[in-house]
């Protein structure tokens, strides 16, 4: 007799893939771990999102995607008692990989993946230099966790001197992966829709910003630059989107300029693609940036932009040509670009279509397919769990 098994195919189970963050937020990093989460091929991963902290609202969109999705900070207790659940859960999902991305993630998710002894660790990196002050203790540890890293994922080419000489990171360990937006899933609204539903009004000449309210994006020297402008131009509107610790000395440095009645702060919103067509500008004044995704989203809507030239942000922008960049720190410089842009409409639709064009090559899927490449080459034949006969 033949065996029950003859004539059929062995079929893989997808390796299980555990993203580790500190929370989901509407932060650029958390939206790169849903997207890749969405991107990745199912028959080959099959991802397991899990918090550290506080869910946040893409924990939400990545359960209803139908996403196993766990939240550590409901159980209580401190970063030990974290940590060992977060290696109990490596251990029952079969892990064969960790990313992790966020600041304690980096941390805590190499340390239970050692514990969890799960083969393949990857730390996606999207700062271009320390926003938190890493102490003696803190570097040492990162060096020894660098040793058991296999490999790291920057997101621009700016990021590179920082990595080899900050984190510790190997150079032979390291990739460089683009941050995609998924266009498919954008929705662009119209102008006019855009302005009705957020209060700017249909005749004003608006300058948009979107970022989360933290000292490095630098929303005053924004509110300063916008500040010179509104003496020359009495319809110019400045609209802040975001939240975040910084929103109370927004605040003062708009009243300080007594802009009170110029500028609009509509605080976080969620599909970004239902305000940024109301924009005639979008500028961002950060003074550090990896690949902000903001900047992509605003070119898919054709709106021409102004940024400082930090990190990755020339990558992006393609200086006179898809975008205009300008020193950080300087709000007289970017008052003048744009003055400029204010003034002439063809430059803005030029430079607008060209944005459009160019953010076409930042797009999730390509991301995802990077991202698989590297998991796939780290992992080799490991695989977790047995085969399933179909």
């Amino acid at each position: 007799m033949r065996p029950l098994n003859s004539g059929m195919s062995r079929r893989p189970l997808p390796r299980v893939l555990a993203i580790v963050v500190p929370t989901m937020n509407t932060g650029g990093a958390e939206r790169q771990a849903l997207l890749l989460m969405r991107h990745l091929d199912p028959s080959k991963w099959r991802p397991l999102l899990v918090c550290l902290h506080a869910a946040g609202p893409l924990f939400d969109e990545a359960v209803n995607d139908g996403f196993e999705c766990i939240c550590l900070s409901s159980t209580g207790g401190g970063s030990m008692r974290t940590l060992a659940l977060l290696v109990r859960t490596l251990r029952e999902s079969g892990a064969c990989a960790v990313l992790c991305r966020g600041f304690s993630a980096t941390t805590l998710g190499r340390i239970a993946a050692l514990c969890a002894r799960v083969p393949v660790t990857v730390v996606a990196e999207h700062s271009s230099q320390d926003i938190v002050h890493r102490g003696v203790v803190k570097r040492i540890i990162d060096a020894c966790l660098a040793l058991f890293t296999s490999a790291w994922v920057a997101v621009s080419d700016s990021q590179t001197p920082y990595l080899l000489e900050r984190k510790s990171v190997r150079r032979s360990r390291l990739h460089v992966i683009a941050n995609g937006v998924d266009f498919t899933r954008m929705h662009y609204s119209s102008r006019t829709a855009a302005r009705e539903r957020y209060g700017m009004p249909c005749d004003a000449f608006v300058i948009g910003s979107v970022a989360v309210l933290r000292p490095e994006k630098d929303h005053c020297a924004m509110v300063d630059a916008f500040a010179l402008l509104v003496g020359e131009f009495e319809d110019c509107l400045l609209v802040i989107v975001g939240d975040g610790p910084s929103a109370g000395e927004i605040k003062s440095r708009i009243a300080l300029h007594g802009l009170e009645d110029q500028v609009l702060m509509l605080g976080a919103v969620r599909d970004v693609g239902t305000v940024l067509p109301g924009f005639d500008l979008f500028v961002s004044a950060s003074l550090t940036e990896a690949l902000p995704l903001s900047i992509v989203e605003a070119m898919g809507a054709g709106v021409p932009v102004v940024a400082t030239s930090v990190g990755g942000v020339p990558e992006l922008l393609e200086n006179g040509r898809s975008g205009v960049l300008v020193d950080s720190g300087d709000p007289i410089a970017m008052a003048s670009e744009l003055r400029l842009l204010v003034n002439d409409s063809a430059a803005r639709s030029t430079l607008g279509e060209a944005g459009r064009r160019r953010a076409t090559r930042f797009d999730a899927a390509v991301m995802a397919d990077q991202y698989e490449s590297v998991l796939d080459a780290l992992c080799g034949s490991k695989r977790a769990g047995d085969y399933v006969w179909s």
